[in-house]
């Protein structure tokens, strides 16, 4: 979803009406791109050396523990929590 509203109770309800994503309409082009982009459990699994059903169980691992549908999800939180900068998933200094 692409709004203008950042209230939280706009990204609760637009994921429970089934948005993959949550981003305002004054988003940075570099991170527009960088939150449709993510990798794929293969690509998951070539970076890390571990086999395909490995990288699927700790993916599904992360996300039952985090009560989370997807991998979109994840990467909502993890801005919102603040662990990341939204650009490439980078931790914050």
């Amino acid at each position: 979803m692409l709004t203008t509203f950042d209230l939280d109770e706009y990204v609760v309800d637009a994921l429970r009406a089934g948005a993959a994503g949550y981003l305002l309409k004054d988003v940075e082009p570099d991170d527009l791109v960088a939150a449709v982009r993510g990798l794929t459990n293969a690509e998951i699994s070539a970076r890390l050396v571990v086999s395909l059903p490995t990288t699927k169980t700790h993916v599904a691992s992360i996300l039952a523990k985090l009560g989370l549908r997807d991998r979109v999800q994840a990467a909502i939180l993890a801005c919102r929590s603040g662990l990341t900068d939204g650009r490439g998933y980078r931790a914050r200094p």
